[in-house]
């Protein structure tokens, strides 16, 4: 009874790939039930959510799990704050450009809604095609680079067989 227990703990999940469509829609799905969670929590439970959170974050930097931008060098300092600019810029172009749509545009019908999905995963299929044959290629290519060198050296073994036969 205890062993199919501990079975059961280690057999996992299967993984999914942050660039794969899947992945995406389980993420969107896993962040609406969040905001649906924490959109019906009341302020006093809010503020207890805050103080966990706060807790959390405290242990973890104290086990060094979590590192400080004091704990980091002049390199990683440079890169970071380099991410945190480039994702700034993005944060706020997005936000722009959905005020201007939505400003711009008339209500949406349910059917325009459907075609923007439909060509939106028709496009994401294309983009996994594309990215598999690229892989594919590849693959063949250093396969192909592989049998080269392995030719070279059956070959020259070859020869020194043939020499050492001669002799």
């Amino acid at each position: 009874m205890e062993n199919d227990k501990s079975e059961k703990k280690t057999k996992s999940k299967k993984r999914l790939k942050e660039d794969s469509i899947a992945y995406k829609k389980y993420r969107e799905k896993a962040n609406a039930r969040k905001r649906k969670f924490l959109d019906k929590m009341t302020p006093e439970q809010k503020e207890m959510k805050r103080l966990k959170d706060r807790e959390y974050y405290q242990r973890k930097k104290a086990e060094n799990k979590v590192k400080t931008v004091n704990d980091m060098t002049e390199r990683q300092k440079r890169k970071q704050r380099k991410t945190w600019r480039i994702n700034s810029q993005k944060y706020r172009q997005k936000k722009k450009m959905i005020a201007n749509i939505l400003a711009d545009s008339p209500p949406d019908t349910e059917n325009e809604i459907e075609d923007d999905n439909r060509e939106s995963r028709k496009k994401a299929g294309r983009k996994q095609v594309k990215k598999d044959k690229a892989q594919a290629y590849r693959t063949v290519k250093k396969q192909k680079h592989k049998i080269q060198k392995m030719e070279k050296i059956i070959n020259q073994l070859q020869k020194k067989n043939t020499e050492k036969q001669k002799t």
